[in-house]
Order: structure tokens, then sequence, then C-alpha cells
């Protein structure tokens, strides 16, 4: 099915959603849907948002293939290889087959690559774009998120400051203006290791598969390191890990324990400043989009809060602005702080360069397995200079 044929249907879908809506408020006079219509309208929010995932992968292809087609280059006669080409060979091989050839440890332009002792060989450049690829789609906060990559992995401390306070004035013929001091702040980056879990692999699979099993293992690095670094950056308590988006937001509206409102949403859109509202946008999970869906903007006007994006590339919103689903953001539910709204590209993530793969050669040997593990460097921190550019909304207790 093509992507034409995918809008129409999810558009026809989304039509008859809002249907059911506003004859339910026309039938019955509390405004609420019957069973039989509150199960058609699930049945097509479900295959609505399937249609919307099937949508967005397909574009996503479309501009990887047209990033592909602009990159692609002449191949290289077979007698001369670069440097980049030979390194690539003998991590394939590394992988495969667990030999180690000495100038893997000074290659990628003299970059020290290390031995297995000193924690694994890094990821053939050439390939980080499919780990990159792969982080973008498991991960909510690597969509919208500033990232940083730095070669080692030492303190930063990223500099901040609130002048908002101070503006010109009109200065009086031989006035002397007075004098207000700029005060600087700090914040405070490290580099936390994030480790996948060990998989383990027959010798016999990963001899006769070759470059197809070793593809397949860096996906799965990718996915896991991606998952990993998505959850510390969005819920890390920033005590020995990384300082996560929900817990360096600010209030800014609250929420029944177990409902959301357009009123509750509105108050926290209103609770950002304007200067980081023009950036906005809206991070919650999928179960919450799912309730906010069946929203209406209001009594006298029964135009659903969400609004899809019919035209190609044009993003669904809320009030006009973007959202990005991000599973590890919670549920609604009292306590919880279900929904994020502000400038994301004021949290930074910084990355030390370099995803490093781990073969275990003895490890597993008596199952006739080898093993390998994945291991990145990596912070995050709300670049907050006291104007709470990310806030959030607080459910009530009870």
């Amino acid at each position: 099915m093509t992507i034409k044929e995918l809008r129409e249907k999810r558009a026809q879908a989304i039509y008859e959603m809002r249907d059911i809506v506003e004859v339910a408020k026309k039938e019955n006079a509390d405004g609420l849907m019957t069973e039989e219509q509150r199960t058609r309208w699930e049945r097509l929010e479900t295959d609505e948002a399937s249609l919307k995932k099937e949508i967005d992968i397909q574009e996503r292809q479309e501009r990887l293939n047209k990033e592909m087609a602009e990159k692609k280059v002449e191949e290289e006669p077979a007698e001369t290889k670069s440097k980049e080409q030979v390194y690539e060979e003998r991590f394939l091989r590394y992988l495969s087959k667990g030999d180690i050839h000495p100038e893997m440890r000074t290659t990628q332009d003299g970059q020290s690559i290390g031995t297995p002792a000193d924690g694994g060989y890094l990821v053939p450049q050439s390939w980080a774009s499919q780990i990159e690829t792969a982080q973008k789609a498991f991960g909510g906060m690597l969509e919208v998120a500033s990232i940083i990559t730095t070669p080692g992995g030492g303190q930063m401390n990223w500099p901040t400051c609130n002048d908002t306070s101070n503006k010109s004035a009109i200065l009086a013929e031989e006035s002397v203006q007075t004098e207000s001091k700029v005060t600087f702040g700090s914040k405070q980056l490290d580099a936390y290791v994030l480790a996948t879990p060990i998989i383990p692999i027959s010798m016999q699979l990963v001899q006769d598969a070759n470059y197809d099993i070793v593809n397949y293992i860096i996906n799965l690095m990718a996915e896991r390191d991606a998952r990993g670094l998505n959850y510390y950056a969005t819920v890390g308590s920033g005590n020995g890990q990384h300082n996560g988006v929900v817990t360096a937001s600010t209030k800014g509206g609250d929420a029944a324990a177990a409902a959301l409102t357009r009123d509750n949403l509105l108050d926290l859109l209103h609770s950002v400043d304007y200067a980081y509202r023009q950036n906005g946008v809206w991070m919650f999970n999928d179960s919450t989009l799912k309730a906010i869906k069946a929203l209406s903007i209001g009594d006298a006007d029964s135009r659903p809060l969400w609004q899809p994006g019919i035209a190609f590339g044009e993003p669904d919103t809320i009030e006009g602005k973007r959202y990005v689903i991000n599973e590890d953001m919670a549920d609604i539910g009292a306590g919880l702080k279900s929904v994020l709204f502000g400038d994301f590209s004021k949290y930074l993530i910084r990355r030390v360069a370099g995803f490093n793969i781990v073969r275990f050669n003895e490890k597993y040997m008596n199952s006739l397995q080898v093993a390998v593990m994945g291991w990145s460097r990596s912070d995050g921190e709300l670049l907050d200079a006291g104007t709470n550019p990310i806030k959030h909304i607080l459910h009530a207790s009870t």
C-alpha cells in the first residue's frame, strides 16, 4: 500500500472517529458514548495508530533512501581500499571469528581502538549511521534533545545565565547609568557507562552467517543502548546517573488523580514562557495520547483536541504543537507526571564518541557459544538557567 493510500485510509478512520463523538454528544444527554459507540471508536483508534506507524516508517525510509542516494559515490577499484574499509573487514573478522589484528589498535586516523582487556573495539564509523537510525526509532528523547559528542569522557561544565530581569533604559544627558553584574552558573555533565546485556551466540551461527549475523547484532546493540539512554534521559534521578527531563522539569499544572482535561493541557502550555513556547513540544506515552484523542475542544465545539497531520510530512498536533511519544513517561495516575511541554532543545545529551563491542571467547565455551556486549558513555541535563524551559503536569495523589 502506498503512502498516499495509507494517508487516505487513516484520514477516513479519523473522520469516522470524529463522527462517533459528535453523534454521541447529540444523541446522549450526558454526551457519553454508548458501549457500542466506544467499542467502534476504540477499534478505529487502533487502526489509525497502526496506519500512522506504517506511514512514519515509509516516510522515514524514503528520507533514508534519499540520503543514501545523495551520499552514493563511485566504488573504488578492488585493489585500493581505504583505511576505514580495511578496519571494517578486520572488525567483522573480530566479531565472527575472534581474530585480533594488531593494527586494529591504531587505525581510524590514529585513534586508539583499545584491546579486549581495555573494553573492546569501536564500531566502524561507517556503521554508526545504522546505530543512530535505530536509536532514533527507539528513543523519544533522542528525537528532540540537543546532542553533543565529545572525544573524551572528562567532566564538562556547561555555562548558564539568567539575565531576564535586566533591560536597557533611557539614559538622560549627563546621567550615569547604573551597573548590573552578570551572574553565571553551570550545569555539570559526566559520562556514565551504559552496558547492554550480554548476547550469547552459537559458534556455528557466528562462523557460518558472517556479515548477516554481525549486522543483526549491531542493530540489537543499538536498540538496547537507545532504550537505556532514553530511560535515563527521561526519568534518571540525577544521582550517579543522568538527570532525566522529568526529574529536572518544574511543575506547570495540576490534574485529577486519574484524568486529564483540555484545561490541564492549556494550563501547562501557558505556564511555559513564550520564548520557549514557540519551539514547544508535548511529550507523553502512547496510553496518554489515546486519552487525549478522546478530548474535544469544548462543550460548544465538538472538534477533537488532537488534530492529525494530513499532508506529507505534516505532524499531528495538540493545540497547534507537535508531540513526541516516549514510552518511559508515566501513565495518567495518582501522584504521577504524565505530560511534559517545553523546548526540548534545552535538554542536553552528552555522548562520548564511539560505541564499543566486546567479544567473549571463553566464558561460554562449555556450551560452544561466544558472546558479545556493547557499551557507551553518556549523560543528560536540562539547561535551566532559572526560567524553566520544560514543565510537567502533576496528578493529584488521591
